[in-house]
């Protein structure tokens, strides 16, 4: 067997170099040639050997990285997961199914952001979600047998036969009925329907009380679409003629999460294009962009639309102020710098 041999020298009396014995190395085996599992194992500084990851684990840590993501199959899936994250808000702030749902919409149906804002400026969170009246501080008794003027229609009424969303603003069954109508065939902006003479939201449960089934039917679909395009953390299946969705733990916006739906349909859930791993959503997006075979109209695009700042849906300026409102996620922001135009 091999033996790893140190030959040392060292100056003599009279300046001769003398050899001194020579040392065996113990780490190595004399028997089997092998060395000691000590003599191979790499060290830090304190001592402490270096972990080492075999390929399996490395992948296998690779894949625990990853965001986890869930298939909902249906409307109703998709649904019974709002409800739960309403249930959650309600219980722990104490405040109605309505009010929840709200408090909700207008943070993204973000759990943690809703709580979050709630506890900062309770005030603030509730006029941001449309459920006080930010335009008068005023409050009106009602009496039973008191005459009250629809705001609407103007005739007289008695006081049980009009109704408010919590505002001083009254109007008729008729009258509200109508106006959520026509809301609902306006499309999916009646998912924020507010009092029509002030910014307090019309609660769920008083639209789908006033319409007909029908109007209902369509004011669901038209909540759960809502629900799928205003939820950071859920995204509407790419597949063609799909209506399911996907939900992710945590929400992502630069990293490529490669996901697959029940319907076989795959895409970059970050982006919602084909998968590309290895390549950031931005470098796949300008590529596909450059690469489509309707280049005219993909540069048309890049020349005259801008992406809206919170859905990334390309919208067009066709004349007006520089205050837009995009009419999918109703963000309204500038169109010269892209910022909130709320902000000033």
């Amino acid at each position: 067997a091999y033996a790893s041999r140190r030959r040392h020298e060292a100056l003599s009396d009279d300046g001769q170099l003398v050899p001194m014995p020579i040392q065996t190395d113990e780490s190595f085996s004399y028997e089997d040639g092998s060395l000691d599992d000590d003599a191979v194992s790499p060290r830090g500084e304190d001592g402490d050997a270096y972990e080492t990851l075999n390929l399996d684990d490395r992948a296998a840590a690779c894949n625990a990285s990853k965001p986890k993501f869930v298939v909902y199959d249906s409307f109703e899936e998709i649904m019974q997961h709002r409800r739960s994250l309403v249930a959650k808000v309600r219980e722990l702030v104490g405040v109605s199914e309505d009010d929840a749902t709200a408090l909700l919409c207008s943070n993204h149906w973000s759990y943690e952001n809703t709580l979050q804002n709630w506890f900062e400026n309770e005030r603030k969170a509730k006029e941001k979600a449309g459920l006080i009246d930010c335009v008068t501080t005023t409050t009106t008794t009602t009496n039973a047998s008191e005459e009250k003027t629809c705001s609407i229609c103007c005739d007289d009424f008695d006081a049980n036969e009009v109704q408010s969303v919590g505002c001083e603003h009254f109007f008729c069954t008729d009258c509200w009925t109508g106006y959520l109508s026509n809301k609902i065939s306006e499309g999916q902006a009646v998912v924020d329907a507010h009092c029509p003479m002030c910014l307090v939201k019309v609660p769920e449960s008083k639209i789908r009380s006033l319409v007909d089934a029908e109007d209902r039917k369509k004011y669901d679909a038209f909540i759960c679409r809502s629900f799928i395009e205003k939820n950071h953390n859920l995204k509407g299946c790419m597949g063609v003629d799909c209506e399911r969705a996907i939900g992710i733990e945590n929400s992502v916006t630069s990293n490529s999460v490669p996901v697959k739906c029940t319907c076989g349909a795959e895409f970059c859930w970050s982006c919602q294009v084909k998968p590309h791993p290895c390549v950031a959503c931005e470098v796949a997006r300008e590529w596909i962009q450059k690469t489509s075979s309707d280049a005219g109209s993909s540069e048309w695009l890049l020349q005259n639309t801008k992406p809206c700042p919170n859905c990334d849906r390309p919208i067009v300026k066709n004349g007006g102020c520089m205050h837009m409102h995009c009419s999918q996620c109703h963000h309204s922001f500038c169109w010269l710098c892209l910022g909130p135009w709320d902000r000033g």
